[in-house]
């Protein structure tokens, strides 16, 4: 119980310390891996360290989310930014074990229809980019603690400067007590990164070095109501401290309303999310406002067995 207790204490604590970890560097590249795949955390804002039971989950926050799922394929479209004519397929596949958890994921960010600017800003005419990410991880679970790990290769092209990364992400979740989840997790750990293509005019690139910690507690209501609510604390080394919170409303585990609000996050909105779980399918959607460009919009389609 004791134990228990220090969990529930120590989480606040994390939500202070955790800016100490992202060093102010500059302006991060591979800025398309602060996009979530999964429509469930878009539509809770983000929030989900804590969440478990989806391996599409573990390839954005947490991996060691992967560690309560089955065995199960998740394809998913994301469609962000109308104006670039852009969108970003999905593909994660868990394979259970034993009693772990191995996964493979793959996503490609692609824009057509980027508009280009010369010094005097002057508009010289539209060009391409495209963004890789190729996941492989593994979870697992002693008792209330699960753990998971994963290793990513990533590749980003934007007109002609392309640069590579290795990256690692690790993460636990701890099952506190019937009804509350704890969870922690470090992403986009920089392994080995590209150089600039042209040191005299660009800097090296940097990874967008992430570290979330919060808090998942589940309630059931009346009328066959359950209740979800997460609260997390993030941060990155290009940016503050922000606390993206959420809630998820479900019937029966069958249907599923979601929103969610990224506090300290300066021009930020609300975001919605739906979900339907039927036999072995689950479909998620969500939609992601922006003050100055038209909503991003994220679907998926999961499969379990």
């Amino acid at each position: 119980m004791i134990y228990r207790l220090c969990v529930i204490l120590w989480l606040p604590a994390l939500l202070y310390a955790v800016p100490q970890f992202g060093l102010q560097e500059g302006a991060s590249s591979f800025q398309f891996l602060k996009k979530h795949a999964s429509p469930r955390l878009v539509g809770l804002s983000g929030a989900g360290a804590a969440l478990t039971g989806n391996a599409l989950e573990a390839t954005d926050l947490n991996p060691a989310s992967a560690a309560s799922d089955s065995a199960g394929v998740y394809l998913g479209t994301i469609y962000p930014y109308r104006e670039t004519n852009s969108k970003m397929p999905v593909i994660t596949w868990n394979i259970p074990y034993d009693q772990y958890r191995f996964y493979l994921s793959s996503r490609l960010l692609k824009f057509d229809k980027i508009r280009g600017f010369d010094s005097d800003d002057q508009f010289t005419g539209y060009y391409g980019a495209y963004n890789l990410k190729a996941q492989t991880g593994v979870a697992g679970r002693i008792r209330n603690f699960f753990w998971g790990v994963s290793c990513n290769f990533v590749e980003q092209s934007i007109s002609v400067a392309n640069y590579h990364s290795v990256m690692m992400d690790i993460g636990a979740q701890y099952h506190v007590f019937k009804g509350l989840w704890a969870g922690m997790s470090a992403t986009h750990i920089d392994i080995w990164t590209s150089s600039a293509y042209d040191k005299k005019n660009y800097t090296d690139p940097i990874a967008p070095i992430a570290i979330q910690g919060g808090m998942a507690y589940q309630m059931n209501l009346p009328k066959k109501l359950g209740a979800k609510v997460v609260i997390d604390g993030l941060s990155r080394n290009d940016e503050d401290l922000i606390i993206p919170a959420g809630v998820e409303l479900n019937w029966r585990e069958v249907l599923f309303f979601r929103t969610g609000y990224e506090f300290l996050r300066q021009e930020v909105a609300l975001t919605f999310g739906a979900g339907c779980k039927w036999n072995r399918f689950l479909f998620d959607y969500a939609m992601e406002r922006h003050t100055s460009l038209s909503p991003g919009h994220y679907f998926s389609l999961g499969i379990r067995w």
